[in-house]
């Protein structure tokens, strides 16, 4: 689903003239933020967002700073901009093949899952990159779907990762976020 928001924010900027539909982002900008299970889950989203928002305005103000600064205004709670989001706007903005983006988003959110999974078992590095590679295919079937879902096929039932994230915001150690 994250993929597939991602798309939506790359579609909202003009491809001729790179003008955004600012009402657009603000729409699955605050979608997203109602989609995310828990308050841990949004609050990830939302400073990885944020964070590569400012980062964009920083870089290039002139590209990014309109855009970011409408979502902190008309964003719930006011002030984050989703990553998905942000990552979006900037692909398209400097011109990088959707395809290419969704299938890259994808594989980055596998490698960062598999990180840990080398830090919090022991599985080893080279393990890690076995797994990685080995759900190249799945990562490149899966770009394709999330880049051909209509908007009423987007949906998410995390249960299990709801309850995890419940769970996980209460313990006494903490290695992660989300």
């Amino acid at each position: 689903m994250e993929a597939a928001v991602l798309v939506r924010a790359y579609n909202a900027i003009d491809p001729i003239n790179f003008e955004p539909d600012l009402e657009t982002l603000k729409y699955w900008n605050n979608w997203f933020s109602a989609s995310r299970e828990t308050s841990e889950l949004r609050a990830s989203s939302w400073q990885m967002g944020t964070s590569l928002s400012k980062l964009l305005m920083d870089i290039a103000p002139l590209e990014f700073e309109q855009i970011f600064q409408h979502l902190y205004k008309n964003s719930y709670p006011v002030g984050v901009c989703n990553l998905a989001i942000a990552f979006g706007v900037a692909a398209a903005v400097w011109k990088i093949d959707k395809n290419i983006l969704v299938a890259a988003y994808l594989q980055t959110w596998a490698a960062n899952l598999v990180g840990a999974g080398v830090k919090l078992v022991p599985l080893g590095q080279t393990s890690g990159q076995r797994i990685i590679f080995k759900l190249n295919d799945q990562i490149q079937k899966t770009a394709i779907e999330a880049l051909n879902l209509a908007d009423e096929q987007l949906e998410s039932c995390n249960w299990g990762l709801a309850i995890a994230s419940m769970q996980h915001e209460q313990l006494y150690s903490r290695l992660f976020r989300s």
